[in-house]
This record gives C-alpha cells, sequence and structure tokens, in this order.
C-alpha cells in the first residue's frame, strides 16, 4: 500500500508538472500571438505608410513632368508675342518711312515763246527731277498762279520733253522731265507765264510737301 501510495504521488507530482508546463507553453502561445498581431498591424502601417509614400512619389514626378511642358508652352507664347510686336512695330515704322516727305530736288524753268500753237507764240515752263527719291506721277501735283490757266494740276496731266504722256504710275527719277505750254491746257492757244508762280508739290502720304517752287515775276 505504501508503493501504490507513492505511486499515486509521483502521478500527481507528474501531471500537476505537466500541466504548468502547458500552461507555460499557452501563455507563450499568447505572448507569441499578441506579438504576430503586433508585427501584423506594424507590417499593415508600414504598408500603408508605403502606398501613401509612393503616392506622394507619383505625384512628384507628376509635377516635375508637368512643369518642363509649361515652361516651353510659356517661352512659346512670350517668343510670338514679341514676335507680334516687332512686327507692327517695324511695320509701322516702314509705314511712316514711306509717308514722310521725300527728299528729292526738281529744278522749275521758264522759256518765253518756246513754242508756236495756231500761229500764236506761247510760253513754255519745264520741270526737271534733278536727283533724290525717286516719285510716283501720281503723288505729285502742279500748282499755277499768275496766270490765265491757274489752278492745281496732277503731275501726269502733262507730257514728257518728247511728248510721251505721263502715267498715275509712273516712276519719276533723275532727269525725267515734263514740260508746260498751251497745248496742256483745252481751249488755249498762249499761255504767258511772265509773271507766273509754278510749284510741284508732293501730295504722297499724310500731308503735302512743297518740293520747289518758283516765281517769274
Amino acid at each position: 500500500m505504501a508503493y501504490e501510495k507513492r505511486s499515486d504521488r509521483s502521478v500527481r507530482e507528474h501531471l500537476c508538472g505537466v500541466s504548468k508546463e502547458l500552461q507555460a507553453t499557452h501563455g507563450r502561445l499568447g505572448t507569441r500571438q499578441a506579438e504576430f498581431v503586433g508585427d501584423s498591424a506594424e507590417r499593415r502601417a508600414s504598408v500603408s505608410c508605403l502606398g501613401v509614400f509612393s503616392m506622394h512619389i507619383g505625384s512628384f514626378d507628376t509635377e516635375r513632368a508637368v512643369s518642363p511642358v509649361i515652361g516651353v508652352i510659356l517661352m512659346v507664347a512670350i517668343t510670338v508675342l514679341l514676335a507680334a510686336t516687332a512686327a507692327v512695330f517695324f511695320t509701322g515704322f516702314q509705314d511712316e518711312t514711306r509717308q514722310g516727305p521725300p527728299s528729292t530736288a526738281f529744278s522749275i524753268e521758264y522759256d518765253a515763246n518756246a513754242e508756236t500753237i495756231g500761229g500764236s507764240p506761247s510760253d513754255v515752263v519745264t520741270i526737271s527731277h534733278q536727283s533724290g527719291d525717286t516719285l510716283t506721277a501720281g503723288d505729285l501735283r502742279v500748282d499755277i498762279s499768275g496766270t490765265a490757266v491757274d489752278g492745281q494740276y496732277d503731275y501726269e496731266s502733262f507730257t514728257t520733253s518728247d511728248g510721251t504722256p505721263v502715267g498715275e504710275e509712273s516712276q519719276i527719277s533723275a532727269s525725267d522731265e515734263i514740260e508746260i505750254g498751251a497745248g496742256d491746257f483745252s481751249g488755249a492757244s498762249t499761255v504767258d507765264f511772265s509773271n507766273a508762280e509754278v510749284t510741284v508739290i508732293y501730295t504722297g502720304g499724310s500731308g503735302t510737301q512743297e518740293i520747289n517752287s518758283e516765281d517769274f515775276s
């Protein structure tokens, strides 16, 4: 009987030890589970942070990609604006240059009784382009006063010294000349320029300019 009691006692001690080991193992498992849960939470947090960071990186890369495009567009727009401004400026400058007063010299000479029309002698005035800019006949006018044929006449109303008609678009350059006599006025058989004043006027551009004037009185 003593042996049996000792055996029962040993069994109980053994079972108690096993129970303690199971409790310790259970405790360790709980600790590992908590650590695993914590690690999982940390992993999820890390993954979430990485996702947010990746989104920021993507956004930053997109902004970096868009910025050069915007810069190029602005540079092109500025270039076009400057080119348009320069074109307008130079066009206006050229217009002003074309419309400005010409640099030219004309001579006006009077020749008494230089021609005869219908048996009547008549004076002749010769207007010659001496030097300077080439002008369009349509931009010139001849004013006559102190005669029986006073008035303002288009330059192309007269003929050259060899009788060639002058057209409105004719280019008048150095050595070109016209003659004005009785034959250029309807119904006039003679013209006396001895007391006349003859003026060549430039009418091109924005105003008029007197090129030359001669008073024969």
